[in-house]
């Protein structure tokens, strides 16, 4: 087995950045999907897939010390639809694919115990969002008509749809609970054009606006923030922090880009506009640099608000498939098969108190990952955090540091599924960093007939199986507040 390290390589004296903490977590299986969920400052929860019908819950403290653990039982190929935290609890949501059975799992944040508890809903709904209030889960979706929500009540067994005042084409983005029960939801609003008016045929996105919306407990509409179109270019999703607003905007020619908002009234014009073309100008140029674009997509980073700046950004990512080939009843078969998400660079924006450009500056990212995560984060001192050839990259420019790596192995082929590797890194606390990096390795087993058998059969069966380690690591950069 490869020798596993940790391998600092200061590259200026100047550099803040430091190494915290290290853990692992071992799974036997070979996992389809983690996820972690912060607590901030008191520590985090990590989901882990182990096979088809099992997952871990595993809760650390802010030292990455384990506290407590739990195996579930549960076949679902995906991940918690839905997470909510609550009054010292953690609700995991899971659906079925058809999304009409729903089971929920909540835990007690302190020891691990927890109750299994499940539901249906009948009615044609797309869920989103959960958030938990009291002994009622609050399952925010749309149908038909625009944003409802389903209240179902445990005490009473029994549940029922809520329809609110905002209709038309609803996207949810973001759903949070308020002490008093409202729900504050930021969702995009969609305006439908019509290729043929008059009969309505070939419809499209005629223009959209971001909306933070708040709903009293019977639906009804108590205020509404609006991030509005201008100058041709209308927001089309939105990620928030507090009363900060990042997404991408696009252009009745199809043209499209980033832009930050504050939510501070009714009407708000965003007051950052970039586009993509302008994001990658570190790309190739003339028709590269256009099959690029055409293909690319930018994962929006959260922004945050320092002391007297706001740091946002994006990344540029592009899904990969590989051509598989097979012979099948005589014949040639095959198909393309999903192979990952490769990042390719990140522009981060540093802004003043009133969303002028105060710094902006580029970041080659060149990673392959299995799933959508972030290979990006940025704190509230403005350090970004980042992963490339599965190293995790501190770097703050504000002091013009160069950057500090972290890497899990010497070996010059990391970033590979069977070589240990950085594969996300989160903005954790204050000024705290999480990367978590992961190794598979495939073990042979032999089964050793039992004790009597007869000898001519007594024969040992080999087999394989997995184990995967996922590293922790916490990093910090910058002052902390």
């Amino acid at each position: 087995m490869k020798r596993l390290l940790f391998l600092l390589l200061f590259l200026s004296p100047a550099a803040d950045a430091q190494l915290l903490r290290s853990a692992t977590l071992e799974v036997l299986g070979s996992p389809g999907w983690y996820r972690v969920i912060s607590l901030q400052k008191d520590g985090l929860v990590m989901i882990v897939k182990e096979d088809q019908t099992r997952f871990k819950v595993v809760r650390m403290d802010a030292a990455l010390n384990k506290l407590w653990d739990q195996d579930l039982f549960l076949d679902t190929e995906r991940g918690p639809a839905a997470v909510a935290l609550h009054e010292g609890r953690l609700s995991l949501m899971f659906s079925e694919t058809s999304g009409m059975y729903y089971q929920l799992l909540d835990f007690d944040l302190r020891n691990g115990e927890y109750v299994r508890r499940g539901f249906e809903i009948r009615e044609f709904f797309q869920d989103k969002g959960l958030v938990m209030y009291r002994d009622k889960a609050l399952l925010t979706g749309t149908n038909a008509g625009g944003l409802v929500y389903y209240v179902y009540d445990f005490q009473q067994d029994m549940g029922r749809m809520i329809t609110t005042e905002l209709k038309g084409k609803i996207e949810i983005e973001d759903v949070q609970v308020e002490t008093d029960g409202r729900l504050n939801i930021l969702v995009v609003e969609k305006i439908p054009g019509y290729a043929n008016e008059a009969r309505k045929k070939g419809e499209y996105v005629k223009s959209s606006r971001v909306a933070e919306v708040r709903l009293d407990t019977a639906g009804k509409l108590v205020q509404r923030k609006d991030i509005v179109p201008h100058e041709g270019r209308f927001p089309v999703s939105g990620t928030r922090n507090g009363e900060l607003v990042s997404g991408i905007y696009q252009q009745p020619d199809g043209q499209k880009g980033l832009y930050f908002s504050f939510l501070k009234s009714d009407r708000n014009i965003p007051v950052f506009y970039r586009s993509f073309a302008a994001l990658a100008s570190g790309q190739e140029e003339g028709k590269q640099k256009e099959k690029f674009l055409k293909n690319a997509s930018l994962l929006v980073l959260p922004p945050f608000e320092g002391r007297d700046e706001i740091h946002l950004g994006g990344v540029f990512y592009t899904p990969r498939y590989t051509n598989v080939r097979a012979y099948e009843g005589g014949r040639n078969a095959g198909g393309t098969v999903f192979s990952g998400m490769e990042f390719a660079s990140s522009r981060i924006f540093s802004l003043d108190t009133e969303g002028s450009v105060t710094a902006e500056n580029t970041i080659g990212i060149n990673q392959m990952l299995g799933q959508l995560t972030p290979p990006v984060s940025i704190n509230r001192a403005g350090a970004v955090a980042y992963l490339s050839n599965g190293k995790v990259l501190v770097r703050n420019f504000h002091i013009g540091s160069r950057s500090i790596a972290y890497q899990l192995t010497d070996d010059h082929s990391a970033g590979t599924p069977y070589v240990a590797g950085y594969r996300q890194v989160m903005h954790w606390y204050d000024n705290v960093f999480l990367a978590i990096g992961t190794q598979s390795r495939v073990e042979a087993q032999q089964v050793t007939p039992p004790t009597g058998a007869k000898k001519k059969k007594k024969r040992s069966i080999p087999y394989t199986q997995t184990r995967k380690t996922y590293f922790l690591t916490s990093l910090s950069a910058g002052q902390s507040e």
